[in-house]
């Protein structure tokens, strides 16, 4: 396995939530996370609200790229769907709202909510090929199905049964 996500519910109960351990072997780091100690069902679809609306939303972005790629997009597909939304200026310049883009992708990877890895290629320069899954916060905080509520709601359409998200293969 690429990595190892660990739950540990603390006895007595944190009222500040979980702690999570994650751990990524190819580089042998480990951080440490608080976690919403919610619920699912008692949580309300809204929950995960960052207080910048501008970061809340490129991040939903990101991680519904990811949900509607099969729960993993390559690098490059993913700043290929990024640069079809107007968010991948190949000339290096930042977004004039968003800012460094690259950067911004390093800031949601950091806070969790997306898991970078690499996986080896022999076809790519370097034998290796940089991918993007939903990370450990994602998992907790948004869960697949607001994802793609948020998704649905973009497009102004409702959810049924017939478009729940399916378990990653």
């Amino acid at each position: 396995a690429d990595s190892l996500l660990v739950i540990n519910r603390l006895n007595p109960p944190d009222p500040f939530g979980d702690v999570a351990a994650v751990a990524d072997d190819r580089v042998a780091r480990v951080s440490s996370m608080l976690l919403n100690a919610v619920e699912e069902e008692d949580r309300d679809e809204n929950d995960f609200q960052p207080e910048d609306p501008t970061m809340f939303h490129i991040t939903m972005v990101v991680m519904s790229l990811i949900v509607l790629e099969r729960f993993k997009v390559s690098d490059r597909r993913l700043w290929t769907l990024l640069g079809s939304l107007g968010l991948n200026d190949r000339t290096g310049r930042d977004h004039p709202v968003l800012g460094n883009l690259k950067k911004l992708m390093d800031t949601i990877c950091d806070q969790k909510y997306v898991h970078r890895f690499k996986e080896a290629n022999p076809e790519v320069e370097g034998g290796f090929e940089t991918f993007y899954a939903l990370g450990p916060r994602a998992e907790h905080e948004v869960t697949r199905e607001g994802i793609l509520r948020f998704v649905a709601a973009t497009f102004g359409q409702d959810m049924t049964e017939d478009t729940r998200p399916a378990a990653p293969p």
